[in-house]
């Protein structure tokens, strides 16, 4: 178990990247505060006590990789979510965060699901291919390949968005 102040410390020190993966994997800012205090709670009531900082940061990454995916899962997810009207209200909201978290970030959240998380934990949090694969439970070819689909889908979503915006 452990104590308050080692959870201050660690959230401190990492908190900002579980929200951003979570935030990058979801969409949506509601959810992502959700997966973030899930995560933090699993951490408190886990018995076992993790030594290295880089198994933390991937314990972290893991756990919120799995909560997210409960999210998905979920009934409420399925049946409220899913609804294509939301979809008009999401993407306003993604467009009215653009200016604060930057294009490229915006257009990585834009990615289908099984893109996102891949690109966000290589480029955003640095971790090689093999690292990522171990993390989320997947071959290191699968990540490979979804790694080289996603920087080919993010190519084409900014070249549409040039397109788009070009002015005659």
């Amino acid at each position: 178990m452990y104590t308050s102040e080692e959870i201050e410390k660690m959230i401190k020190q990492y908190g900002d990247m579980v929200y951003r993966f979570a935030y990058v994997q979801v969409k949506n800012s509601h959810m992502a505060d959700d997966i973030y205090q899930n995560v933090w709670l699993r951490l408190l009531k886990s018995k076992e006590k993790i030594d290295t900082e880089q198994h933390l940061k991937a314990w972290l990454l893991r756990t919120t990789s799995s909560c997210c995916k409960d999210v998905w899962k979920s009934f409420w997810y399925q049946k409220v979510c899913l609804q294509p009207e939301d979809d008009y209200f999401e993407e306003k909201s993604n467009r009215d965060s653009l200016m604060e978290d930057g294009y490229v970030t915006e257009c990585v959240r834009r990615l289908p699901e099984k893109y996102r998380g891949i690109v966000h934990l290589y480029y955003y949090e640095g971790y090689r291919q093999k690292e990522i694969a171990e993390l989320l439970g997947i071959k290191e070819n699968t990540v490979a390949s979804r790694l080289a689909r996603g920087r080919e889908k993010l190519k084409k979503i900014i070249e549409s968005d040039r397109v788009e915006n070009y002015e005659y």
